[in-house]
């Protein structure tokens, strides 16, 4: 009895301490915010075909501000297409990780190469003629990820930067 006693108070000092110190990789030494995602490139097949479903596909710059990297937030990007003005407006946003300056974290200085990632907005254009397919303003970076990261890393084909490009539909 006096054996399990010592170890009970033992493990509660323990779990006492252990709550006291934040580990670097624990949650509380980071905020979780959502962002705009940050897009340099949309990718489509131009021309498409009236009443034809077009892929729109945003290039999402990835990084990772606190040693996480970002993570894109699928429900959130939309394709916004007004036919008056023939415009497409591509928004989306990413769910980031920043260090929390309240915690007492000591935050290891690590460098996480940045990546890239796509999704498809499928969007019907039934009007032919010319869109401008445009990546909203607090998105659109010219930011891309390197290449060739590493010399043990195939290297990349990334799209150059365009905040807007040209749809033709048929």
């Amino acid at each position: 009895m006096g054996r399990r006693l010592l170890a009970l108070a033992l493990g509660g000092a323990l779990l006492t301490a252990c709550a006291q110190f934040r580990a670097p990789g624990s949650d509380e030494c980071y905020l979780v915010q959502e962002a705009p995602a940050p897009m340099f490139h949309v990718g489509f097949v131009t021309p498409a075909s009236a009443g034809a479903t077009v892929s729109l596909e945003p290039w999402v710059f990835l990084s990772a501000p606190a040693v996480r990297m970002d993570e894109l937030l699928p429900g959130t990007f939309k394709a916004q297409v007004n036919t008056e003005t023939r415009e497409i407006l591509v928004t989306g946003r990413v769910k980031r990780s920043v260090v929390n300056p309240q915690a007492n974290c000591a935050i290891p200085a690590i460098a996480v190469v940045p990546e890239a990632a796509t999704l498809s907005l499928p969007v019907v254009l039934t009007a032919t003629g010319t869109y401008t397919v445009r990546i909203a303003s607090e998105s659109f970076t010219t930011n891309r990820p390197p290449a060739q990261p590493r010399p043990d890393v195939p290297a990349r084909t990334y799209p150059e930067p365009a905040a807007t490009r040209s749809l033709v539909i048929d």
